[in-house]
């Protein structure tokens, strides 16, 4: 396992990460899974997890408490999954394109100067039939800025939506994200699982 004992992670991102806190605090995201396995997983590993997601947060609300939240406490490793709130959707404008990366760029800057094990996540979305979609493009160029990003910062990059739209057919949406958005159990169990195989396939 490349992360190694009494290290510190953060995750940090919105309300997919929070999702009902730490494992301590009866957390029900991949958050809260991640942390539970990181104990158990190798044996003796004593890995500080710190859940430092908040509803509804875009890159900029992100970028504006990382010092505070995040950076604050001395993480070796910063894992980030955000972007869904900056995304073009029926009932919001989102952010512009051009922000978002300029924004995301600073902010990944800053985590570099503490850290440079970084890894990043796209943001998701999972449409189902009768609900409203984000608009699509939008979030393709949210991706886009996401990946390439992840050429200049990250260690690990995972590419949370395209594996979500591969299932599109084959899995009822209901089942991953009920709203396309916040994922189920099953659905937090996929990032979960992403997460571990994509960090489980690094050398030491």
């Amino acid at each position: 396992m490349i992360i190694q004992q009494n290290e510190t992670i953060v995750f940090a991102g919105d309300s997919i990460t929070h999702w009902y806190g730490s494992h301590e605090e009866g957390g029900l995201g991949y958050c809260a899974m991640l942390s539970r396995a990181l104990q158990r997983v190798p044996k003796g590993t004593q890995v500080q997890a710190h859940n430092r997601g908040i509803s509804g947060n875009k890159v900029a609300d992100l970028l504006a408490r990382l010092d505070e939240d995040v950076l604050s406490l001395h993480p070796d490793w910063v894992s980030i999954l955000i972007g869904i709130n900056d995304t073009a959707s029926a009932s919001s404008p989102g952010t512009p394109t051009a922000e978002f990366e300029c924004d995301y760029r600073s902010l990944l800057e800053r985590v570099q100067s503490c850290t440079e094990q970084i890894i990043l996540m796209t943001p998701f979305y999972f449409p189902g039939e009768g609900r409203g979609n984000k608009v699509e493009s939008d979030l393709a160029e949210k991706i886009a800025v996401v990946e390439q990003l992840s050429r200049d910062f990250a260690r690990i990059y995972i590419p949370l939506h395209s594996h979500f739209d591969g299932l599109r057919g084959s899995i009822p949406p209901e089942l991953l994200a009920k709203d396309g958005v916040h994922p189920t159990q099953m659905g937090a169990g996929m990032i979960a699982d992403l997460w571990w195989k994509a960090v489980e396939a690094q050398e030491l």
